[in-house]
């Protein structure tokens, strides 16, 4: 008997990131495959070579990874790499990624590899209903597993109006959600909020709003009076229209203020403030490049719309800011976790001379006050990376074991 970790879900490396991001429109979708691609790394730190890896390409994102399954299973013998197709035909896709992971597992339980005996921990990172109904076949025939799934999308919760074939959107989120609470012994959850829907308040869960990459703890060199934002540029996401007023007013006061916006296909807010003096669009950067851009504000932000769906996720900007050392500006949130109100600064209203007072706040703060302030952001960055993650999760698998 041995006990080993089940991965299912996302893996993404830093090339396959830099190009989904720089080919691909910046939304939740795209958030939610690089925090998984995040994950990956600290569960492997903790559990060493004692794990199984089913690796799934999300069909239809990207030409080049569409319709494959990566499956690595990971034992002290051998490292197994395969890539069988999967059917991408709505209603069929789910069940497709299931019987080809099955038959693999299979496999393993064939040549040894696992054990019906084995304890497994099934960590689930995304609630699919491949991945769940994939989760319940391998409990079935290793009765000691345990199951915890990464709820990052409560299913049935839209962000976003539904389009096309939203019955049968909806009519797979109740399947999924009705697996999703059957199956799983613990939740990680973006928002505490999500419980009240998936309404299972006896189960443990844990709360991970986000994951930050690895910082530098030097706290980096700042450009006076400079404020960045970096992201989609849909207008309900970074309400441009509102920073470039607010930025208009802070001119008033502090004549050489700047503000630098990054993102893709810039709104008419945007074109319309190009020739604005002290105004930069940089257009879509890759990664490095918006880290390098937001390590040189001396304030970030990120004025998302409010949405009352909303309280059921976590801005993935937040976590992504952090590691840059420096205050940030941002539109009130239902769950904002306590460490984060040393950092974080929230208007009193959601307008530009709402906005333009925080900046006004942010640029009357004295040298030593802003570094105060960007010590506390990386260490929190820090406490927040892959491996604390993978350490949660394992503690959470222990406790369901005590």
């Amino acid at each position: 008997m041995k006990r080993l970790l089940l991965y299912i879900g996302y893996d993404f490396g830093r090339e396959i990131e830099e190009e989904l991001i720089l080919h691909q429109k910046a939304n939740s979708r795209l958030s939610g495959l690089i925090y998984s691609g995040k994950i990956l790394p600290g569960l492997e730190n903790v559990y060493g070579d004692s794990w199984l890896e089913y690796l799934v390409f999300p069909a239809g994102w990207w030409p080049r990874f569409s319709k494959k399954l990566r499956i690595r299973g990971l034992s002290s013998s051998e490292k197994r790499k395969r890539k069988p197709s999967y059917c991408n035909i709505v209603g069929l896709k789910a069940d497709s990624i299931y019987r080809s992971l099955k038959r693999d597992f299979t496999s393993l339980l064939r040549d040894g590899t696992v054990s019906s005996d084995d304890e497994l921990d099934i960590f689930v990172s995304e609630t699919k209903r491949g991945y769940l109904k994939f989760a319940k076949y391998v409990k079935s025939l290793c009765p000691a597993s345990k199951i915890i799934a990464d709820v990052q999308d409560v299913p049935g919760i839209n962000y976003e109006p539904l389009r096309g074939l939203s019955r049968f959107k909806v009519f797979d989120d109740w399947l999924t959600m009705s697996l999703l609470k059957r199956i799983t012994d613990a939740y990680v959850l973006l928002s505490p909020f999500m419980m009240d829907e998936i309404k299972q308040s006896d189960k443990p869960f844990i709360v991970s709003e986000g994951i930050c990459s690895p910082v530098n703890r030097e706290i980096p060199q700042t450009i006076r009076h400079s404020i960045v934002y970096t992201g989609s540029l849909v207008e309900s996401r970074c309400n441009a229209s509102i920073l470039i007023e607010a930025f208009k007013l802070i001119k008033a006061t502090f004549p050489d203020a700047r503000l630098l916006i990054a993102g893709s296909e810039p709104n008419e807010a945007i074109v319309k403030a190009k020739n604005m003096v002290g105004f930069t669009y940089l257009g879509n950067v890759s990664p490095e490049e918006a880290k390098k851009v937001q390590r040189s504000a001396e304030v970030l932000v990120n004025l998302r719309s409010p949405n009352p769906k909303f309280k059921y996720a976590f801005p993935s900007k937040l976590t992504d800011y952090l590691s840059a050392g420096k205050p940030i500006i941002s539109s009130a949130l239902d769950f904002l976790p306590v460490e984060y109100t040393d950092v974080v600064f929230v208007p009193d209203s959601l307008t530009a001379e709402g906005v333009a007072s925080k900046i006004d706040y942010i640029f009357r703060l004295k040298d030593h006050e802003l570094m105060e302030i960007g010590a506390k952001a990386i260490n929190l960055a820090n406490s927040k990376d892959g491996l604390s993650f993978g350490k949660n999760v394992k503690s959470l698998f222990d406790s369901l074991r005590s």
